[in-house]
C-alpha cells in the first residue's frame, strides 16, 4: 500500500503456529500465512491521535477476538464517509469496534472473506472527528476547526462561521462545533460581503418585503423561509428559503440561505449580540 506507515502493529493473528508455507503438525498440506484481523486507516495529519488509537484498540484486543492490528496512513487521500468493512465471521468484533469509536450500524458493510488484506477494515473519513473519537455533528467536518477559530479570538459564545468557497457553515457554541451545512452564497453580481458580524435581529417566521410586495410566513413565494438572523449590515442576513435547491451554490442577492430545517435547528442556539463570520 502506497504511503503506509504503520504506527502501532501488534504481532497476533487470526492464524498461527506454522510458518508460511511450512506443514500443519500433523502433516497435512501447508497452512495458509497467518493474516491480520484489524486495520485502521487514518489521515496522515492525524498522528497526534494514534495514542488515542491505540488506547481504543488495545482496550479492543482484551474485550473481544480482535488480537492483532495495525494504523496506516491512507494511500489515495481520505474517504468522505467512516466505514468498517469486515467479514461475515468477525460481525460481533465489528459491531464492538464500531461501538467502541462511537459509531453505529450504517457504518458496517459485510464483504466476502479475503477482499482485503484483513478481516475488518476500519477507515476514518472526512466525517470523523479524531480528537474526539466520534463522527461529526451532520456528518461533516467543520469548515474551520475549533482551535483556528479559539486564534481568531472567537473561542467563546455562540458563533457561525461560514465558508464562501466552500458553500458551507459551521456552528460553535463555547468552541464546540454544533452543526455543519451547506449554503447557497451571493452570486457573482450580488456577492456576499466577507467580515465579522453581530447579531442584531432574530425572528421566526418572518415576513419577506421584496421589490414593494409583501410576502406573509407561510406564503411559497417568501424567500426567507422560516428564519431571519440579522446582521448589524443592513438588509444582510441568514435565512431560510423557498428554493432549496439552490443550497450549495451560488444564487443569493448576498445574503446566505439555507435549509429550513437546517436554519432553525442553528436559530435556537443563538443570541442578540452573537457573532457571523463570513470568510473567503
Amino acid at each position: 500500500m502506497k504511503s503506509i506507515r504503520p504506527v502501532v502493529f501488534l504481532a497476533l493473528y487470526l492464524a498461527g503456529g506454522t510458518a508460511c508455507g511450512e506443514s500443519s503438525p500433523d502433516g497435512g498440506p501447508p497452512v495458509a500465512p497467518p493474516r491480520l484481523l484489524l486495520e485502521v486507516e487514518r489521515p496522515a495529519d492525524s498522528s497526534d491521535a494514534d495514542t488515542a488509537l491505540e488506547v481504543r484498540l488495545s482496550t479492543l484486543a482484551n474485550d473481544t477476538t480482535a488480537r492483532g492490528f495495525r494504523i496506516v496512513e491512507p494511500a489515495d487521500g481520505v474517504p468522505e464517509r467512516t466505514l468498517v468493512s469486515y467479514e461475515p465471521s468477525y460481525s460481533d468484533a465489528a459491531r464492538d469496534l464500531a461501538l467502541l469509536f462511537s459509531l453505529d450500524d450504517k457504518t458496517l458493510i459485510e464483504v466476502s472473506p479475503g477482499s482485503h488484506e484483513s478481516a475488518i477494515l476500519l477507515r476514518f473519513g472526512a466525517d470523523y472527528n479524531l480528537s474526539a473519537m466520534e463522527l461529526w455533528p451532520d456528518g461533516m467536518a467543520p469548515v474551520i476547526t475549533p482551535e483556528e477559530l479559539a486564534g481568531l479570538g472567537h473561542g467563546e459564545g455562540a458563533v457561525i462561521y461560514v465558508d464562501l468557497s466552500e458553500c458551507a457553515a459551521s456552528l460553535f457554541v463555547d468552541g464546540e462545533v454544533k452543526k455543519t451545512w451547506p449554503v447557497a452564497v451571493g452570486k457573482s453580481s450580488t456577492p456576499t460581503p466577507p467580515g465579522v458580524y453581530e447579531i442584531v435581529r432574530l425572528k421566526q417566521d418572518p415576513t419577506w418585503s421584496w421589490e414593494g410586495r409583501r410576502y406573509p410566513p407561510g406564503d411559497p413565494e417568501n424567500g426567507l423561509g422560516t428564519r431571519w438572523i440579522g446582521i448589524n449590515l443592513p438588509t444582510y442576513g441568514m435565512h431560510g428559503t423557498n428554493e432549496p435547491e439552490s443550497i450549495g451554490t451560488a444564487a443569493s442577492h448576498g445574503c446566505i440561505r439555507s435549509q429550513n430545517a437546517d436554519i432553525e435547528e442553528v436559530f435556537r442556539y443563538l443570541s442578540l449580540g452573537d457573532t457571523v463570520i463570513w470568510a473567503e
